[in-house]
């Protein structure tokens, strides 16, 4: 567990959040609508359902 940096809030079309950290996990409801980079790189995100995903250094993956 930590800390939570960001929680039911919805952000308006073209907006975006920054985050610096070693680790973020992220529980989303809509990944289809969610884009993520990591280290100026576009990651892929699988859409469809509700899921949790790990961002680090290497990019995005699902929790072991």
């Amino acid at each position: 567990t930590g800390q939570i940096l960001f929680e039911g809030k919805e952000l308006a079309p073209g907006q975006a959040i920054h985050f610096r950290r070693r680790r973020l996990w992220i529980n989303t409801g809509t990944s289809e609508n969610l884009r993520v980079t990591v280290n100026g790189k576009r990651s892929a995100i699988p859409g469809g359902r509700p899921q949790v995903l790990v961002v680090t250094a290497e990019g995005v993956t699902s929790p072991s």
